[in-house]
């Protein structure tokens, strides 16, 4: 389980600094907000990253089928959740958006820790399983 969450945490280290250091930049007024744009490409690499990670550090294991369905139910959900938590913020009077961009990535990787705590369990049909 923390070789999935370690996994997924360091896969989508690299989408999330791309997407909100140049977004800091601009806020401290270092970069225009034309150059800004470029983090717009890391929002699609944090959640390939996370995808990866958490799939490459349950490679060997025997459980990375559930591990897998734990990164796409957790997807889903977070990104569910995390709109609707971007519409209730709103509802309420809040300028917050983009709870979602932190929402389903962490959705994803619970789901995928939650994966390989089931498989750790022995509730696989791998045939070295438990």
């Amino acid at each position: 389980m923390r070789r999935v969450l370690l996994g997924g945490v360091i896969g989508g280290l690299p989408g999330m600094l791309i997407a909100l250091v140049p977004l800091l930049l601009h806020d401290f007024g270092v970069i225009s907000a034309d150059a800004s744009q470029i983090g717009f490409i890391g929002v699609p690499l944090l959640f390939i990253g996370v995808f990866a990670g958490t799939l490459i550090a349950s490679a060997d294991t025997g459980y990375g089928g559930l591990v897998l369905v734990g990164v796409a139910a957790g997807f889903v959900v977070g990104l569910a959740g995390g709109v609707a938590i971007d519409f209730a913020l709103s509802a309420a009077g809040w300028n917050v958006a983009g709870v979602w961009l932190f929402v389903a990535p962490a959705a994803m990787i619970a789901g995928g820790v939650l994966g390989a705590w089931w498989g750790e369990r022995g509730h696989t049909s791998h045939p070295t399983a438990a």
